[in-house]
């Protein structure tokens, strides 16, 4: 039987392309489709093999140290330096100036010892000596405590500090990945029949009908060279694979490839 070139499979161009494939617009018959299925499925092994391997990627620059984490670790170290250096310094500044101040004092005490034990050793000495003296030790117990008081750590520049402000994360936005688009939904259909279209059209003569399972009085029965127009079964892809619909009561049915196709409803035969 000759078929219009339109409607022949794209893959072996001798069988007639009863599939249109959503994807590639390119019309198949059924062993031409399972092996266009078949390559496919091959593409989406290999989809999946690649993103496993990005997973184990992620994986292991997750679980390692990258160079970001390298990064703050070393600030974290130098902040913390510098928080000890100034610290360090301060406390000395603490010992030189408690340091510069008891030496001056004691200083002075010496030169009142020593005052002290010569009017004693002389005995050479008036109220108007003791009180002196007594001045100057009012004087030097003054300056100690106001040295103590007086002597205070001033940390108010720190508190004016803006931490966030001293690290912060800034993204490469050249290795941003862009949204991937909205996958289509598993419900669409990604095979249609090649006979829905209207101008694909092709008509089935009596022969395709079984006979044991036509009659006169029946549906599907055909006379002899009569052709239906738009009676086709609808050949349609989903999760349960190759599926058509009855052109008798609409059932749809498991496409069986390797064998005969028989309504489980009306159990009529699909004329192809």
């Amino acid at each position: 039987m000759s078929y219009n070139r339109s409607t022949l499979c794209t893959l072996c161009s001798t069988q007639p392309g009863g599939t249109l494939c959503a994807g590639c617009q390119r019309t198949f018959c059924f062993p031409c489709l399972k092996k266009h299925r078949d390559g496919l499925a091959l593409e989406l092994d290999d989809l999946f093999n690649r993103r496993n391997e990005l997973m184990e990627l992620i994986n292991n620059s997750l679980s390692n140290l990258d160079p970001c984490s390298d990064e703050i670790n070393r600030w974290q170290n130098e902040m913390h330096a510098n928080v000890d250096r100034i610290a360090l310094e301060a406390r000395n500044n603490i010992k030189k100036i408690v340091s510069e101040t008891n030496q001056n004092i004691r200083n002075e005490l010496e030169q009142i010892s020593q005052v002290l034990q010569q009017k004693q050793k002389t005995e050479s000495y008036i109220e108007d000596d003791l009180n002196r003296i007594k001045q100057q030790l009012i004087k030097l117990n003054l300056t100690i405590r106001q040295c103590n008081e007086q002597t205070h750590v001033d940390t108010s520049n720190s508190k004016n500090i803006n931490w966030d402000s001293l690290l912060f994360i800034v993204p490469n936005r050249d290795n941003q990945i862009p949204k991937a688009p909205t996958a289509p939904s598993p419900s669409h259909s990604l095979y249609s029949s090649f006979q829905q279209q209207p101008s694909y059209t092709m008509s089935i003569p009596r022969q395709y009908m079984s006979p044991y399972t036509s009659s006169p009085t029946s549906t599907p029965y055909l006379a002899n060279n009569h052709r239906p127009v738009g009676r086709s079964a609808s050949v349609s892809m989903n999760s349960r694979g190759l599926t058509y619909t009855c052109v008798c009561c609409k059932t749809t049915n498991v496409l069986n490839e390797n064998g005969p196709n028989i309504c489980k409803i009306c159990r009529s035969v699909p004329p192809f």
